[in-house]
């Protein structure tokens, strides 16, 4: 008797990825990841420019509420004559005569009483905006004592001057004064200078200021340049704009 066998062979594939499969999964790989980035991106994007906003809002309001506070209690010596007024209030365009060297677009300067320490004193103020970093300077000077009056105020002396706000891209005063003897105080002047007459300033009670004296009011406009744009070639920017009284005018 014959007994044969039959020697079955199983052949087992192997388990593995194509190419083409391979590709595919990249391909969908990218894709979610690219989502991802652009709502990552997104979100940081909003969250930059939201800080951005709420850094322009607070660095203008600070900037426009020491400078409104200080403006509006702007004062002129009464008793000096004419031509030696010993407290001036200044303000200058890009053309005019220059108090600061350095300075990029419209500057004020003026003498107010200042608290210190339960004390006024009266001080040298200034505004101004140095052109060569966008920085909003204070030109600020106490005098402290009284043995020297008259007092002779220097405000090209730098040695009191002190950053107030940064990224300010323009700085422009517009000064409200009377062109008539009974109208309101609506015209407006970009330059203003106390100790001359310059223009025909009228008071409340219908006399001639001459010299001009202080105006009715002064409007300021800022603009405030965002601090970490998103996009640096094309920063956006922000217009600020107030309108300070003088108190001590009639």
């Amino acid at each position: 008797m014959r007994i044969s066998f039959t020697i079955l062979r199983t052949t087992h594939r192997k388990v593995g990825l194509t190419l083409i499969e391979i590709v595919v999964v990249i391909a969908i790989f990218a894709i979610f990841s690219g989502m991802l980035f652009t709502v990552f991106k997104s979100s940081l994007d909003s969250w930059r420019r939201a800080e951005n906003l709420l850094d322009t809002y607070q660095s203008a309001r600070l900037a426009l509420e020491q400078m409104s506070g200080q403006i509006s209690a702007a004062l002129l010596d009464q008793t000096a004559s004419d031509t030696g007024r010993w407290a001036s209030f200044y303000g200058n365009d890009e053309t005019g005569t220059r108090i600061k060297t350095n300075t990029a677009k419209d500057e004020i300067f003026f003498v107010a009483p200042v608290e210190n320490e339960g004390d006024m004193d009266l001080c040298e103020i200034g505004y101004w905006l140095r052109s060569t970093d966008n920085m909003l300077m204070r030109h600020y000077q106490k005098f402290d004592s009284a043995d020297d009056l008259p007092i002779t105020y220097d405000f090209t002396n730098y040695d009191s001057d002190e950053q107030l706000a940064a990224n300010i891209t323009d700085l422009q005063f517009i000064y409200y004064y009377r062109a008539t003897a009974d109208g309101i105080p609506d015209t407006t002047t970009n330059t203003w200078d106390s100790t001359q007459n310059l223009l025909t300033n009228y008071d409340a009670k219908g006399d001639d200021k001459n010299p001009d004296g202080l105006p009715e009011a002064v409007g300021i406009t800022i603009v405030v340049q965002e601090s970490n744009p998103i996009n640096p070639a094309s920063p956006k920017t922000w217009t600020f704009t107030t309108l300070v009284a003088i108190e001590g005018v009639k």
